[in-house]
């Protein structure tokens, strides 16, 4: 979680709770569209805290060889979803 964000742990956990619903959310045609939106928004989200990662001073004990993995991965999960029908 990077510095500059207030309340780390309650984010943790918001963050937590929200992945939970959005992944329920898939399972079910009514909601599923907008699940799939939240997860996306969610991951760019995320992105952003990977990037920050990479910055001096602001690794929190991450390698930037695992963060720049991270970055990857989130990358391709994002157009993974965009490019689903």
């Amino acid at each position: 979680m990077p510095k500059f964000l207030p309340a780390h742990d309650l984010l943790i956990y918001l963050s937590g709770v929200a992945e939970t619903l959005l992944g329920l959310g898939i399972i079910f045609p009514q909601t599923r569209t907008w699940a799939l939106w939240g997860i996306i928004l969610m991951l760019l989200v995320f992105l952003i805290v990977h990037i920050n990662m990479l910055l001096p001073g602001n690794q929190l004990g991450i390698s930037p060889c695992d963060s720049l993995a991270q970055i990857t991965h989130t990358i391709c999960v994002d157009l993974l979803g965009l490019s689903q029908p």
